[in-house]
């Protein structure tokens, strides 16, 4: 199966799973607060000086780049859509490397589902970071490929 293909299977699992929420702008109230520092970084105002969290600069960021669409609530959770099937993606790869392409997809899905049981079925910063950790574990895994 092709990296595309893999990657077509588990976008089309976490639209499937993940649909029912696109669009929801109250589905974390977490994701409000981080849209709304998006939207005054947006309109000029500077990070942990004129609004303040405890979360690093990264999902702000995000954020910001998600007030520049017409549907920033969209905008964000398509871009967690997207964050999540990728990473998804790269756990169906690494599980190929010592398995079979049926248990890579199955260790993707579980991914993608746990996501949602764990209430990761928005733009939670874990569904952004961990494409970022499973990327690390990826060069681990295929060291050879990039020596």
């Amino acid at each position: 199966m092709s990296r595309v293909a893999v990657f077509a299977a588990c976008l089309s699992l976490a639209l499937l799973l993940r649909g029912h929420t696109l669009g929801d702008p109250n589905y974390r109230n977490d994701e409000a607060f981080y849209l709304l520092v998006g939207q005054q970084l947006h309109q000029g105002a500077t990070l942990y000086v004129d609004i303040w969290d405890r979360k690093p600069p990264g999902i702000f960021l995000i954020y910001y780049a998600a007030t520049a669409l017409p549907d920033p609530v969209l905008g964000y959770q398509l871009l967690a859509l997207l964050a999540a099937s990728l990473t998804a993606s790269v756990i169906a790869r690494i599980v190929t490397r010592f398995a079979t392409m049926g248990a890579g997809l199955l260790c993707a899905g579980w991914y993608l589902s746990s996501l949602m049981i764990l209430d990761g079925g928005g733009g939670q910063s874990p569904v952004f970071y961990n494409l970022c950790i499973v990327l690390a574990a990826f060069l681990v895994a295929f060291p050879a490929r990039f020596s």
